[in-house]
């Protein structure tokens, strides 16, 4: 069994954005609920994060559905908050991936905060899917392949997700068959985007590049992620646990992970997962390569679904 994840509320979008946000009051989801946007009306809060909030919305008019709404709440309102939001509907627009969130429409309300709508998915995320419906592990070598392809997709299309992890990819039941579907590209930036101004990800499982200013981060942080949620769907161990990282200055936290702090590839399989000692290693490989702290080893056109498909 998957253990359960220690802190949710440590998983941060920008490290220290998020630092200072937490310091400033946050209006209540009840100033939010029951408010109307054109032709949705907030249910209930979602969830939120460094780039805005998420509710539950239902759409009225010619087609009546549930859809979440991202929302830029009024105290983030900068001129920076509004470009990385901008960047997200940008990039939503260009996707087009069954597993990934359909951007719907994209507004701002009467008292100007920006919105977007896009496809509600019903469904857990990946950690709490693989604690609750305990797969095989040939079930979550397949999941990580799709997310894998589906990473790839986003990566054809000139861009980079930069935050991968298990409240990303949620997995919906489809006609009996569980499904990952990604979301969240508030940090999402193009490949080929040289210098990373800004420390950008979410700590238990951002790359060392990500942790360096002005370093160079490409679609490796992505293959980093991957790697992370691989060892995490099949040791059930995270990359980093959040209770090392809680309460730790950022300086210190990005000077872990520049080091090259994480947890190491098991020996033996956990016995409910059945699997040959010689496969085990062949999946510890693979993962030792995503996570490889010498980042120039790390190519940027290999995906991890490319190696996974090679074990017999």
């Amino acid at each position: 069994m998957i253990p359960a994840t220690a802190d949710e509320n440590f998983a941060t979008e920008l490290l220290d954005l998020t630092e200072s946000l937490a310091r400033e009051p946050e209006a209540s989801a009840d100033t939010f609920v029951g408010r109307r946007f054109g032709r949705f009306r907030l249910l209930r809060e979602l969830g939120r994060g460094g780039m805005g909030r998420v509710f539950l919305a239902e759409q009225s008019g010619p087609v009546t559905r549930r859809v979440a709404i991202k929302l830029l709440t009024s105290r983030r309102l900068d001129a920076e908050a509004r470009h990385l939001f901008d960047i997200e509907r940008a990039v939503l627009a260009r996707m087009q991936h069954p597993a990934i969130a359909r951007l719907i429409e994209a507004d701002t309300t009467a008292d100007g905060m920006p919105f977007f709508a896009m496809d509600y998915v019903d469904g857990p995320p990946l950690d709490r899917y693989l604690r609750e419906q305990a797969p095989t592990l040939d079930e979550r070598v397949s999941m990580l392949v799709e997310v894998a392809n589906t990473v790839a997709h986003a990566h054809r299309q000139g861009l980079a997700h930069c935050d991968l992890k298990p409240s990303n990819v949620l997995v919906q039941a489809i006609d009996g068959r569980w499904q990952p579907r990604l979301i969240d590209f508030g940090i999402a930036r193009s490949v080929d985007m040289a210098d990373n101004g800004e420390e950008a990800g979410t700590p238990a499982y951002m790359s060392p590049e990500q942790a360096t200013p002005g370093a160079i981060v490409d679609i490796r942080a992505d293959v980093h992620a991957l790697g992370a949620l691989l060892l995490e769907a099949a040791t059930g161990q995270r990359l980093r646990d959040p209770l090392d990282l809680s309460g730790q200055p950022a300086a210190l936290v990005r000077q872990r992970i520049r080091e090259g702090w994480r947890a190491p590839w098991p020996a033996l399989p956990p016995q409910a997962l059945h699997v040959s000692r010689f496969r085990w290693r062949e999946l510890g490989c693979i993962v030792d390569k995503a996570l490889a702290h010498d980042r120039v080893a790390v190519l940027a056109h290999v995906t991890l679904h490319q190696e996974v498909d090679d074990i017999p």
